[in-house]
């Protein structure tokens, strides 16, 4: 899978991993630059190299997606993380399960998924 991370999201932690599970990681924390970029520039970096989004940033991001949608514009799919920033094990384990149940990078076309204590 093609992700990006944003610049909240561990690349250490998170972005190491999903790497060494064989997934095509751009974390914004290891670029001083790209850690800066707005939201709205955020996704639309992700669209542009077709790379699901995954952020903590919930609050900025869901009417984001959604502004999206009501304007016709469309992401590779956005993966909004409601879980502590340093529950490293809880994000990569539910990250695992969203791209098992959509394994394919077309199948996260649009898609918004929540992730959350199950």
């Amino acid at each position: 899978m093609r992700v990006l991370l944003d610049a909240h999201v561990s690349s250490r932690h998170v972005g190491r991993r999903l790497a060494r599970a064989g997934h095509d990681v751009l974390a914004l924390d290891q670029d001083e630059t790209l850690s800066r970029l707005p939201d709205e520039d955020v996704l639309a970096l992700a669209a542009e190299q077709q790379r699901v989004a995954i952020t903590h940033n919930v609050r900025h991001f869901a009417p984001l997606a959604r502004s999206w949608a009501e304007s016709r514009r469309s992401h590779q799919g956005l993966i909004l993380v409601t879980l502590a920033l340093t529950d490293y094990a809880a994000v990569l384990r539910r990250l695992e399960q969203a791209f098992a149940e959509h394994p394919g990078q077309s199948d996260w076309l649009d898609r918004v998924a929540l992730l959350s204590r199950v």
